[in-house]
Order: C-alpha cells, then sequence, then structure tokens
C-alpha cells in the first residue's frame, strides 16, 4: 500500500517491489482522492493521518481477515 503523494515511496516504485515478490496473492492499494479515498495520503499519513482510521485501517483489516477466514 502506499499513498499517492508519497515522498520516499513513489507509485512506480510501490509497482516495481510488487512485480519482484514471488506471492501470487498480494495487493497494490494506492490511496489517493483519485481512487475514492478522503485525502490524498503521504507516507506516514497511511497510519498517523487524520482519515488513516476510516480509509486504511478497514483495508488492512479486511485484506488480513478474507485470508484468515478461509484457515478457520
Amino acid at each position: 500500500m502506499g499513498g499517492n503523494t508519497d515522498g520516499f515511496v513513489t507509485e512506480e516504485g510501490l509497482r516495481s517491489i510488487y512485480d519482484s515478490v514471488s506471492s501470487k496473492d498480494k495487493t497494490v492499494k494506492i490511496f489517493s482522492q483519485a481512487n475514492g479515498y478522503s485525502a490524498d495520503y503521504g507516507h506516514c499519513d497511511l497510519i498517523l493521518g487524520r482519515n488513516s482510521e476510516k480509509d486504511v485501517y478497514p483495508v488492512i483489516l479486511n485484506w488480513l481477515n478474507e485470508r484468515t477466514a478461509a484457515k478457520r
């Protein structure tokens, strides 16, 4: 996951990392207003941002829940 205004990891860099991961179970998520989120996210905004609890945390929780539900 990344923010479209991240000054440390660009979207291109994130996609390069994504492409290099061998797992077939992977997802890229860019948090930005253009992608339907309430803000354009920077690096620290993903965890500490004003809207991260509403925008980012549920995405992480859903991703984890989808993968653990099958193992229950």
